[in-house]
């Protein structure tokens, strides 16, 4: 925060405001706005003059993937009608100390009606809910494109394999362990893997890019992200070419030349 916040001291109730960094960019530019004098015009179309105090970070009222806000002034009132927020911050259990201020209302105002008494972090999980279950479909999308993928990995090469079954019999027959089979054939995956791995990074960080405003604290072209789905495409390409590697290491050189 820049400047002061709010006190007793100086001035009428209301004379004074705080606004945020989207009311400041917008009204005062690159000018200073501490100290500025600003009119305030109310519903009833009176204005009043108020000092600026302080400028705070523009925040999220009511989602994290909510979009620009207008710009925020914040003043005090002298009655706040009969709606008002009461924010406790605590170290322990957020949940107890929920209860206890709502045993404390309504011990103190048992006409008061508390329609909302919970965790911050339960009301920022509520306004997630339906981004959540989104993602969870796609998580299980992409987890069957994945595995679709394996198959389809696993057949082509599993079919590679039977067509070089001579080939593979006539390296053993002059030589050629079990071992370097297998190689060759885990090889062959690997080439698959960079053939669809590079265009397909390229394609999903354009992508990422024309669906930045709806990404939350990561960057379209994050390394960690691609590394990290790099690392499971592998693990799946490796899995779908073991068994058609075991089965390469497994071909009798004779039985191969005889077919052949």
């Amino acid at each position: 925060m820049r400047g002061r916040e709010f006190d007793g001291a100086g001035g009428a109730t209301g004379a004074r405001v705080v606004i945020d960094t989207a009311f400041a960019q917008r009204w005062f530019g690159s000018r200073d706005p501490l100290g500025a004098s600003i009119e305030i015009v109310d519903a009833e179309g009176g204005s009043s003059s108020a000092e600026v105090i302080g400028v705070v970070p523009a925040v999220k009222h009511k989602a994290l993937d909510e979009g620009q806000r207008m710009p925020t002034l914040y003043q005090l009132i002298d009655d706040p009608g009969s709606h008002f927020f009461l924010l406790t911050r605590t170290a322990a259990d957020p949940g107890a100390l929920a209860r206890e201020v709502g045993e404390l209302i309504q011990r103190l105002a048992p006409a008061a009606m508390l329609h909302l008494n919970q965790p911050l972090t339960q009301t920022i999980a509520l306004t997630l809910a339906s981004r959540e279950a989104l993602l969870q479909a796609v998580l299980v999308f992409a987890g069957l494109c994945l595995g679709v993928a394996a198959l389809a990995l696993y057949a082509v090469l599993s079919v590679a394999v039977r067509r070089r079954s001579a080939e593979l019999g006539l390296r053993q027959a002059i030589g050629a362990r079990r071992s370097q089979l297998s190689m060759l054939v885990l090889a062959e995956g690997a080439k698959l893997l960079l053939y669809a791995l590079v265009p397909g990074v390229l394609i999903g960080i354009l992508i990422g890019h024309a669906l930045s405003s709806q990404l939350h604290q990561t960057e379209p072209a994050d390394p960690l992200t691609w590394i990290a789905s790099a690392l499971v495409l592998a693990l799946a390409t490796v899995l779908a070419s073991w068994l058609p590697a075991a089965r390469a290491m497994r071909v009798a050189p004779a039985s191969a030349l005889r077919a052949e």
